[in-house]
This record gives C-alpha cells, structure tokens and sequence, in this order.
C-alpha cells in the first residue's frame, strides 16, 4: 500500500453536498472534485463504486486522479491546497464524520470572482449586463437536512454558500445541529447577523465563523459590492465580544484586483489576532495573473516588496507574499483573457455607478487594467 506526498483523505472522512449547473444534488468529497457520476442520496454516494474507487487509487497510486486537476494546479503554482488542507486536519480516520454542505446559492452581494451558482445577487446583475442568458435560485436544503440525519458517525459540519444566514430554513438546520451536537463551522460574509443567529450560536460548544472579506474599508467595499464595510466590522466586534468561545478566522481570496490590498489586510487581521488564510484564485481566469502585462506585474511586485517593508508579517505570511511575487512574474499574459477583463469590469463597473475617484482609490497604479 502507497501512502505517497499524494494521498488525500478528504473521500475517507468527508462528504460535501452541492449542486451541479443542472440544479441537481451531488455528493462527491470535497469542492475541487470533479467526478463522473450522480448519486441520489448521501448513503448511495457512501456505497458508490466511484468512492470505493477513488479511496483505492488514495491507496495504491503515487500521482492524484483525474478528478484532483484544481489541487495538482495550486500545489503547482506553490499554494496550499485543498487536499493538504485536508491532509492537515484529519488523521488516520476511516469514517465520514465531516459534512460540507451548500444548501442554496442565496446571497446579498455581488463579489467580482465570485459566480452566479453562488450569489443569486451576482446572477441578477449578470443578466441585466448580458453576460449570462439567465440563472436560477438553487435549493438544496432538504438534501443537505438528510445528510445531516442519515449520517451516525458527524461531528462536524461545514455550511458554505450563498450567504448562509440567509439561507432557507437556517434556523431549523441550526437547530437540528444543536440536537446533534455537532461541531459547526460556518462560511459568511459578516453582513447579516440577527439575534435569533446569535442565540442558536451561543449553543453550539463547538464553533468555527469563517469571515470572508477581500480587503478592508473602501477596498473591501469595492471588491465585495454592495456591502459596507462598518456593519461587518460591528458584527466581527458583535461575534469577537458575544461568541468568546467560537474560533473566528478571515478568508481572503487572492487575484487581481485586490492583491494590492492584500497585506494591510493581513496586517488588519494580525492587530485583531484572528487568523487570516489566503486562498488563490481557481475560477475565472480573467482574474487571474494571466490577464496582467509585463509593466503591471512589475508594479505589483514592486508594490508587494514596499509594503513588506511598511508592515510586520508573520514570517510565514511573508513567505507567502514572496510565493505571489514569483507566481505573478513567471506567469504568461494571455491577450484574450486581458480583453475579457477590461470588458467585464468596465461595464460592471458602469452599471454599479463606480465613480473613477473610486476606482482610482482601488486599483491605484493598476488604473491600466481598465484602459
């Protein structure tokens, strides 16, 4: 039996559920797995000849599946994968006792990397502007409420999405947690957070908030549009005072458009001491570094190396701030997707009422992206 650099446990102890673009239900171990079949419930996809083979090549094979292209293409361009991710929080466990479930694509904001699988926000704002035919609200909750009693071995669940707290039947699924007494780990935006949350909250021992944010002040603002960034930094000092026990940490996507923002908002992180992970863009490529000309990616670089200068990091976190200064220089520009961007972003921008204070306030010297 290989257990080689590339073994994953994710398929042995975790089952996410979401939805495929067709609005149906899939099982499969984790967000970045693309499998081949459909399930109907979460005890067929548990007894699946797909799992069963997936656990095998785990075991037996030195190189990762097919299906495991988006792990092998951030460990590629040096960033942490899902895969050791997972690899780093469970041990040698043989028993699904981990859910990560997307009960529906309900949200409030219209994030530029994000999709309008996952913000209804996003679809509605992508129609108006052309850039998709049409998109729909996904509901996936009672999927998600009989994975969560068909399963006897869970004690932890992970709630992604859309916006959780606006989610269809929270407050039950919340509840049905608290009867289980399992641990909660929940994925939000900071924007909503009413008392009936916060008191179900309070009753769970076990509690993970994971903060998304993509900056801090007018940059956050910009990136995670139309949010303001008082209301979630009340709520961050609402769940830091009111919710002592829960472990609260921040997500920040890395692309593009904020990665100039992205060290005040490490250093913002590190003066509350919640930890901050960064994670690398996958989807769209548009945002990515390939859309970046030569002169830009000097002055991202540049920029990078003079804030490190201006603000203490941990000596990980500057490790991983020379790991984007190395994957942006070595990074191809691809013209089409450059078109792309400038296109998208433009009339985004425009249709918003983005004023061009702001939007040079944002991007700074990166103004030439929009050119």
């Amino acid at each position: 039996m290989i257990m080689s650099d590339h073994y994953c446990s994710a398929p042995f102890n975790s089952v996410r559920v979401d939805t495929a673009d067709s609005n149906q239900t899939r099982y499969r171990p984790c967000c970045m797995y693309h499998g081949q079949q459909d399930h109907n419930n979460v005890l067929e996809y548990i007894n699946s000849s797909e799992l069963s083979e997936l656990k095998q090549h785990f075991l037996t094979q030195s190189v990762l599946p097919s299906g495991c292209r988006a792990c092998d293409h951030q460990e590629q361009q040096k960033q942490i994968s899902w895969r050791q991710h997972f690899n780093s929080k469970f041990q040698d466990q043989k028993q699904i006792t981990q859910l990560e479930l997307f009960p529906g694509n309900v949200c409030n904001l219209k994030c530029f990397m994000c999709s309008e699988n996952y913000s209804t926000a996003l679809g509605a704002e992508r129609t108006k502007l052309n850039f998709i035919n049409s998109y729909q609200e996904i509901d996936n909750v009672d999927a998600c409420i009989d994975s969560i009693r068909n399963l006897p071995d869970l004690t932890d669940i992970s709630f992604i999405g859309g916006e959780f707290f606006l989610t269809k039947k929270n407050l039950e699924i919340l509840d049905l947690v608290i009867e289980k007494q399992l641990g909660v780990r929940v994925v939000t935006n900071g924007t909503i957070l009413l008392p009936e949350h916060m008191s179900r909250l309070k009753q769970i021992s076990k509690l993970e908030l994971q903060i998304s944010i993509d900056g801090i002040g007018d940059s956050y603002e910009f990136m995670r549009y139309p949010a303001k960034w008082n209301v979630v930094e009340k709520n961050i000092q609402h769940i830091k005072n009111d919710l002592k026990h829960a472990q609260i940490n921040f997500n920040f996507i890395v692309q593009l458009l904020n990665i100039q923002h992205m060290i005040p908002t490490i250093d913002y992180a590190n003066r509350l001491m919640i930890p901050i992970r960064l994670t690398n863009l996958v989807d769209p490529l548009w945002l990515s570094w390939k859309s970046l000309d030569q002169s830009e990616k000097t002055m991202l670089i540049e920029l990078l190396e003079k804030q490190l200068t201006e603000y203490k990091l941990t000596t990980r976190q500057q490790k991983t701030v020379r790991d984007y200064q190395q994957t942006i220089q070595t990074t191809s520009t691809v013209p089409e997707l450059r078109q792309t961007l400038q296109h998208k972003i433009n009339a985004i921008l425009l249709h918003r009422g983005i004023s061009h204070e702001k939007i040079l306030q944002h991007l700074g010297q990166m103004h030439s992206l929009l050119v």
